[in-house]
């Protein structure tokens, strides 16, 4: 597992982009996170996540808040 910080999330559109220190920040689709009934990210919110390679490239997936 990675940690980043979600650099944008739009919740209406349910796509964004996290910031994962060292690479290149990552496409995160509201499928991603988990629990899979809450979408709800902030830019500026801690999370753990894993990269997957997803049709378009890069993706992250089991995002998580970390409280």
């Amino acid at each position: 597992m990675l940690t980043g910080t979600v650099k944008q999330y739009d919740q209406q559109k349910g796509w964004g982009f996290i910031s994962i220190p060292h690479e290149p920040a990552v496409y995160v689709h509201a499928r991603g996170i988990m629990p899979y009934d809450r979408h709800e990210l902030r830019s500026g919110d801690r999370v753990s996540l894993v990269v997957i390679q997803g049709k378009r490239g890069p993706q992250a997936a089991r995002v998580k808040i970390i409280r």
